[in-house]
């Protein structure tokens, strides 16, 4: 199938995939001005509130969970290099309602958090008015740039008069590529000129000492470098606005950093001012990113509230040492026979390089299947088999044919493929201990949501919502294959025609 079937069969999975959950809510629409009035803004707001989704498969309290919500999670597994199980196996179903608890207890955590107040948390609440700011400021720039690109069918006419030639023709392709070339254009000079005209009608000044390298290993963060409308900017603000430390950087350098933060302050204070809080898309970050966070912050306050001492990681490794104690392996091929006598020939037969130690399991070894395993036994762990089998196979080194010794199996020949070492054998094995330490703290972890979930909060799964969701997704899944295998050939015929 060349490039351009594939292309177009991609296109027709999308589209189908777009039918199959059209009853999510859809993404708003950018409103066309970038001012309200506090009444329209409320109305606004109270109209984007989106429905209830018609997918919900399970509740946490009052939170809601949805089927797309699971296969987003779902189809986002192959980016971390997680293969995504086909759509209808129970590979998939498996995948899905682990997600499903994992989301389930990332509710129990954020309701949580709001019970006990995480999020009035000063540190909590500065993070996500960083990010506020910082969409506030994408969406203002945005709005500004489209407001001060707009083309006119004159100015189109104009460069089509001015620079083309007078022998193409003024059709609909060519004013749409005019349009672009002068859209463009206009883009790079408004942003050139966005900073100066933002900053009409505000009152800067910039303290240049404080600037200046002479002296900043003394100077506090909290030190004023410009004001803006009266507020200070301090020097701790301008120092972390750069990767790199502002101390390797020129004076232009470091008057460009405090540049950026001036113009960035002021879009802000213009985005607040045009009550931008209130749009739909800005609603929606905001308050996925303040779930997201808070969930991670209160994770992270109860993991260190559940770090172990080192007494309580002593007495962990006394009591379940054995549950993470990994003993010595071998990996191992073997040969068994009745005899010692044809044992031992074999064995001089492989060490002289007449035959392998495979073939001789295919052809005499006695144990059921070896014609097709071959012999090949797998990690056997130190202590677990016969003991003097287990003796000759532990002195054994990777590649060296040993034996034979006698079990209630036979004689045997074997032979190392390869070898583990022990870990964790002791606390002071490498890495033992922090490997307790963390499995604790997930126990508890753990353990302290099972307890959010049986006794403060109800949580609702509808497991017949699931079979039947994930029934049709199945039924999408093998329409959309059936659809693509018969209409190739109508395919085929669009794509000439976009060829031509």
């Amino acid at each position: 199938m060349n490039h351009l079937m594939r292309t177009a069969l991609l296109l027709l999975s999308l589209l189908s995939t777009v039918s199959l959950f059209s009853g999510c809510s859809e993404p708003s629409q950018d409103a066309s001005t970038a001012t309200l009035d506090t009444a329209d803004a409320k109305s606004i707001k109270e109209e984007a509130l989106p429905a209830e989704p018609d997918d919900v498969i399970a509740r946490v309290g009052d939170q809601f969970i949805t089927f797309n919500e699971i296969n987003t999670a779902l189809n986002s597994a192959a980016v971390v290099g997680v293969s995504i199980p086909t759509f209808g196996t129970p590979e998939r179903d498996i995948v899905r309602m682990t997600l499903l608890d994992k989301l389930i207890s990332s509710n129990l955590i954020y309701l949580d958090a709001l019970d006990r107040g995480v999020d009035k948390d000063p540190e909590y609440q500065r993070i996500v008015e960083k990010f506020s700011n910082a969409v506030l400021a994408s969406i203002f720039r945005k709005r500004y740039l489209d407001r001060a690109i707009e083309i006119s069918d004159a100015e189109i006419e104009t460069f089509y008069k001015s620079s083309m030639s007078q022998e193409s023709e003024f059709n609909d392709d060519m004013k749409t590529a005019i349009e672009a070339i002068l859209r463009k254009g206009k883009l790079k000079e408004h942003k050139l000129n966005m900073s100066q005209e933002l900053r009409k009608g505000h009152t800067i000044t910039i303290n240049e000492a404080a600037l200046e390298p002479d002296g900043e290993q003394e100077r506090g963060d909290a030190e004023s470098v410009a004001t803006l409308d009266g507020e200070e900017i301090a020097w701790g603000e301008i120092k972390s606005t750069f990767l790199a430390p502002v101390s390797t950087g020129s004076m232009d350098k470091r008057r460009e950093a405090l540049n950026r933060v001036i113009d960035y302050r002021i879009i802000v204070q213009e985005a607040k001012a045009a009550h931008l809080e209130q749009e739909p898309q800005y609603q929606g970050r905001i308050g996925e990113f303040r779930k997201t966070r808070l969930v991670n912050f209160h994770r992270e306050n109860l993991l260190r509230e559940m770090e172990p001492t080192e007494q309580e990681i002593t007495v962990y490794y006394e009591k379940f040492g054995d549950r993470i104690k990994v003993p010595e392996a071998r990996k191992v091929q073997m040969v068994v026979v009745k005899t010692r006598e044809e044992a031992e020939d074999i064995k001089q037969k492989i060490v002289a390089g007449e035959l392998s130690i495979s073939k001789a399991a295919a052809q005499y070894s006695t144990v059921p299947d070896a014609d097709r395993n071959l012999g090949e036994i797998g990690w056997v762990d130190k202590g677990t088999g016969f003991p003097a089998l287990d003796e000759l196979t532990f002195s054994l080194a990777p590649d060296e044919v040993g034996g034979p010794v006698e079990s209630p199996a036979g004689w045997h020949l074997v032979l190392v493929q390869d070898q583990r070492a022990p870990s964790n054998e002791s606390l002071d094995s490498p890495g033992t201990r922090e490997k307790i330490r963390t499995g604790m703290i997930n126990e508890r972890l753990d353990q302290y949501t099972v307890d959010l979930r049986l006794n403060k909060h109800t949580v609702e799964v509808y497991n017949d919502v699931i079979t039947e969701l994930a029934e049709n997704e199945a039924e999408w899944f093998r329409g959309l294959t059936e659809k693509s295998d018969q209409s190739q050939e109508a395919l085929m015929e669009q794509i000439k025609g976009l060829q031509q």
